[in-house]
Formats: structure tokens, sequence, C-alpha cells
């Protein structure tokens, strides 16, 4: 009859995977909380450009680049403008 292998012998295998899961949920929650933040920083500095002419040189600035590498400037300023 075959034995089945030792429980300590199995155990530290499935720690240590969920310790390498829970390590990348930290480090996916540090680098969302960081990516907040500069969204936060980058919301408060497009704030002071308040005036028509302001927002109109943030909009040629913004035209310079993809449409991907502008989006988050372009959804700040019309959330602002609203």
């Amino acid at each position: 009859m075959r034995r089945a292998a030792p429980i300590n012998h199995l155990r530290p295998r499935k720690l240590e995977k969920e310790i390498t899961m829970m390590h990348t949920l930290k480090d996916t929650f540090v680098a969302h909380r960081a990516e907040r933040a500069q969204h936060r920083q980058l919301q408060h500095e497009l704030a002071a450009f308040s005036s028509a002419s302001d927002r109109m040189e943030i909009e040629a600035i913004a035209d310079r680049y993809s449409d991907e590498d502008s989006r988050e400037v372009r959804q700040i300023m019309v959330a602002l403008a609203a």
C-alpha cells in the first residue's frame, strides 16, 4: 500500500504560494494607491488653469500628443469644466 505524502511536506508549498499571492496583491494595491495620488496631483495642478485661455492652452498642448497619451488630461479638463 502506498503511503500518503506527509502533511508537513505539502504545507510549505501551499504557504509559499499564499505568501506570493499576498505580496502580489499588496504590490497591486500600493501601485493603485500611487496612481490615484498621481491622478489627484494632476487634477490639482490642472485646476489652476481656470480661465478660458488657460484651458485652450492646455488643450493645444494635449493636441500634440496621441489620444491615448492625453486621455487622462482631457478627461480631467472636461470634469473641471463641468
